[in-house]
């Protein structure tokens, strides 16, 4: 059985590729783990060693010499005397992926992608699964039939798969993270560029509508990457204080536009304010409006309603006591049975053929971490109803609708051109590319570095010659290489009134949502548009 126990962990790696095996090592040396390593460059190589002595884990190439994709996790698994499995891809290729969890790996990384801080993270976190899988399986095999034993372990067998699910859904975080973080680079990409043509061309253009779409499309489509930051770390939500009606009318429009069905949408007055991540949230609001939507392929009606409620006497069993705004969305679709009903909030529970059971799954973990409910009652025939319950904020919220700002505004409303230098990190090259077309369009000097290293390089030789940057942007996840928030902490030692701006579609790190607390003066999250670019720079280079 795997052990975490502080003695070396023993490492069975197949991979064929000598320069990747060689990396391989190289990151693992990095990890500060204490490790021995055997490689076998075939799997029935491989297959001998596993059979001969005990390894700890296993790092699995699928596709070798003589055996390809999740067959040879298959095989492996056959001849496993229990070891950890993490299967090594050389794509991202979610869908072979999450295969490979369901049949029983622990975890799946691409190997280009790897660095020393994922490899120690994914290894101790797959030998502690494995550790718990297999003392599962051994207390199952020790049942005896006395009723009050039985029903002693079937207790623990339950507490156990909660927390074994919860700890595999762990894996998919890593899966999750890594796809947020390019996806959201790719935004940052489309959405500068669009920003940049509708401000050259500008308003009275012919195809200045179009742009307009365009960029409204974007905006929307950042909201899809949030269900993936919902499974990883860089998930916390970053709370501010907002309403919701006109977000909720905005998803509603989106979803259903070209849809068969009808949706009508009721409010109070004066609905409260609450505190959330309006990103999450949203995901939230389109899961349930794409569920209702689907429910009824054939049409029928979709009923909205956004109102104030007071908890006075546990009305809703999962609150606390006090003020909260409900959103309240029913269909008149097939409806749920009470049987599917007590598990929709699952993970991987779906009842639809192309369904990944992780939509509700994620809801329903945004709205805890909003110290909110999501509650789904359902009738065979008659349809669904999903109420949201969100805390009432203690804080006015601002006038002005922040998604208003993103459907009628012109491109050159708002936008602070200046003056000065400025050194982008990035190790993409589109974003890095986009990032200093944005900032020369606003009339700063830009120079570029692609990871943490040349980035204190550049800053520290610029500095020493006298032209010092006025500020830095930097991208916090850098794989394979040091990213931005360990560059900003060795440079805020060298240059105490370091300006620093964090910028990340994804990271494992607090400083999105809690900069004030880091070596950063400011946050700039992906994907952004030109004025948020701007904005950002003049509150910093004119405070």
């Amino acid at each position: 059985m795997p052990t975490t126990d502080p003695k070396k962990i023993e490492i069975l790696l197949f991979e064929d590729n000598g320069v990747a095996a060689t990396q391989i090592t190289k990151h693992l040396d990095l990890s500060k783990l204490d490790f021995n390593i055997s490689i076998a460059t075939r799997l029935a190589d491989g297959i001998e060693q596993l059979k001969t002595r005990r390894f700890d884990l296993a790092l699995l190439n699928l596709n070798l010499p003589d055996s390809r994709d999740i067959d040879t996790l298959h095989t492996v698994m056959k001849a496993s005397q229990g070891e950890a499995i993490i299967v090594l891809t050389d794509t991202d290729d979610e869908i072979l992926s999450l295969k490979a969890l369901k049949l029983g790996a622990q975890d799946s990384l691409n190997k280009h992608r790897i660095n020393s801080e994922a490899m120690h993270r994914s290894i101790l976190h797959a030998i502690e699964r494995s550790n718990l899988l297999r003392s599962h399986e051994a207390r199952i095999e020790g049942l005896q039939c006395d009723a009050t034993i039985l029903r002693d372990i079937t207790n623990q067998k339950k507490a156990e798969d909660e927390l074994f699910k919860s700890e595999k859904l762990e894996s998919i975080s890593l899966l999750a993270g890594g796809i947020a973080h390019d996806l959201n680079n790719m935004l940052t990409a489309i959405l500068g560029n669009i920003s940049i043509l509708r401000i050259e061309l500008g308003e009275s253009h012919q195809h200045s509508a179009k742009l307009v779409a365009a960029e409204k499309a974007s905006l929307q489509a950042r909201l899809l990457t949030q269900q993936l930051l919902t499974f990883s770390k860089g998930g916390a939500p970053a709370l501010e204080v907002t309403t919701i009606s006109e977000m909720v009318e905005e998803c509603a429009q989106f979803i259903l536009r070209g849809s068969k069905v009808k949706c009508s949408i009721e409010k109070d007055d004066d609905l409260w304010p609450i505190d959330a991540d309006k990103g999450q949230v949203s995901q939230v609001v389109n899961n349930l409006i794409i569920n209702a939507n689907q429910a009824m392929p054939d049409g029928g009606d979709i009923r909205i309603r956004m109102r104030n409620l007071q908890v006075r006497h546990a009305e809703v069993p999962a609150l606390k006591l006090g003020d909260y705004i409900c959103i309240e969305v029913g269909d008149e679709g097939i409806g749920i049975s009470p049987h599917n009903l007590k598990k929709i909030f699952d993970p991987y529970f779906t009842t639809k053929t192309k369904g990944n059971g992780l939509g509700l799954a994620s809801s329903y973990s945004i709205i805890k971490m909003h110290r909110g409910t999501i509650t789904a009652d359902s009738s065979i025939g008659k349809g669904s109803i999903f109420k949201v319950y969100l805390p009432k904020s203690m804080q006015i919220a601002p006038a002005a609708n922040p998604f208003e700002a993103e459907k009628e505004e012109p491109a050159s409303e708002g936008i602070h051109r200046g003056k000065g230098r400025i050194l982008v990190m990035d190790d993409m090259e589109a974003m890095m590319v986009v990032a200093g077309e944005i900032l020369t369009v606003l009339g700063y000097d830009v120079e570029y570095s692609t990871n943490g290293n040349e980035a204190i390089k550049s800053y520290k030789t610029a500095k020493d010659a006298g032209d010092p940057f006025d500020a830095c942007v930097f991208d916090l996840t850098v794989p394979g290489g040091m990213g931005g928030e360990e560059a900003a902490n060795i440079l805020i030692d060298y240059d105490p009134n370091l300006v620093a701006i964090a910028s990340s579609g994804y990271t494992t790190s607090d400083v999105m949502s809690d900069y004030k607390n880091s070596a950063f003066k400011a946050v700039l999250p992906k994907p952004y548009r030109i004025k948020e670019m701007s904005d950002v720079l003049h509150e910093l280079l004119n405070s």
